[in-house]
């Protein structure tokens, strides 16, 4: 006979792995967290938050913090990161373009705007 605590066991660890059957299938798919697909491009502005994202989508392809804007975009995608100052880490495990504010402006002309800075 199975005690109450070897029936919660096995229910656990069944949850366990649907968890990560459910995983394993979404990063084959491609899919992120919110079960889209990854976006190939995403803004970061520190600026950005729920209320006032530039007209993108919260969460989904604008982001406060660079970490989550690379965490966010498709491998192969690009993240484009306002000026401004981001203090964080940023670990970088896949392919990506990585656009700072002054990308595609050319040094030589007056135009350049102040650049994104890791602040850590």
């Amino acid at each position: 006979m199975k005690t109450k605590s070897t029936h919660w066991a096995g229910i656990s660890l069944f949850i366990f792995r649907l968890y990560l059957w459910f995983a394993f299938a979404a990063a084959l798919l491609g899919l992120a967290a919110n079960g889209r697909a990854n976006p190939s491009v995403v803004y970061v502005d520190a600026t950005f938050n729920s209320g006032s994202s530039g007209g993108h989508a919260w969460n989904v392809d604008a982001f406060a913090a660079i970490q989550d804007g690379v965490t966010a975009v498709a491998d192969g995608g690009t993240v484009h990161v306002a000026a401004g100052t981001y203090s964080e880490n940023v670990v970088v495990a896949k392919p990506l373009t990585l656009l700072g504010a002054n990308a595609g402006v050319d040094p030589r002309v007056n135009g350049r705007v102040g650049p994104a800075c890791n602040d850590n």
